[in-house]
């Protein structure tokens, strides 16, 4: 996913109707967990709103500080990438798919191309203060912190999470198995680190 997010952030530094036409940088940061501890894996992008064209000059981008690519075409962009990196994996069968999913995955495969998709753009930060602030909540953080575990016991475990939606702060039981269950989603496969610096464009 993360290398697919990368090539299609490279497709629109490229095009010249963006105005780069050249090499963007960027900071991606991969986040697995929604307040409720669910596998949801979201990759944040930090981007500069130009890059270096051909003759290694910085050129600066038309978006003039709003938005840097068109959040829909980069949708559609990013949809096609990664569904056809995850079809290549099946095809050479490196995908771990029980049988079920195995026999579904032709009919899930095109209905996930009828879906919309949705990558969502802000607007620029205001300085580096924010950035580094922004950056903090993925690397440094856990799936969920102390202070929002409230109680534990033979009955379960008992934490508090942002239901965005209601914008309210709501509490929620769940078995201590289930709990366990849903940190272990997001502790990093062996071979991973959490921070991997590539100081280098795109």
């Amino acid at each position: 996913m993360m290398h697919c997010v990368k090539e299609t952030l490279l497709a629109f530094g490229y095009d010249p109707q963006h105005g780069i036409s050249g090499k963007i940088g960027a900071i991606l940061l991969l986040h697995t967990w929604t307040q409720q501890m669910t596998f949801h894996p979201p990759v944040h992008c930090i981007i500069p709103a130009g890059g270096l064209n051909k003759h290694g000059k910085w050129k600066q981008a038309k978006s003039k500080g709003d938005f840097l690519f068109p959040a829909q075409a980069m949708s559609n962009l990013f949809r096609g990438k990664l569904l056809a990196t995850i079809h290549q994996l099946f095809l050479n069968k490196k995908l771990n798919m029980s049988a079920q999913i195995k026999a579904q995955y032709w009919k899930n495969k095109n209905k996930l191309y009828q879906i919309n998709w949705v990558v969502y753009a802000k607007k620029a930060f205001g300085g580096p203060d924010q950035i580094l602030e922004y950056i903090g909540r993925y690397t440094h953080k856990i799936c969920i912190s102390n202070y929002r575990i409230k109680n534990i016991s033979d009955k379960g475990v008992t934490f508090t999470f942002l239901d965005r939606k209601a914008k309210k702060v709501k509490s929620k039981t769940i078995q201590g198995t289930q709990f366990l269950k849903l940190f272990a989603e997001h502790i990093l496969p062996k071979g991973f680190v959490r921070i991997s610096l590539e100081c280098k464009l795109l």
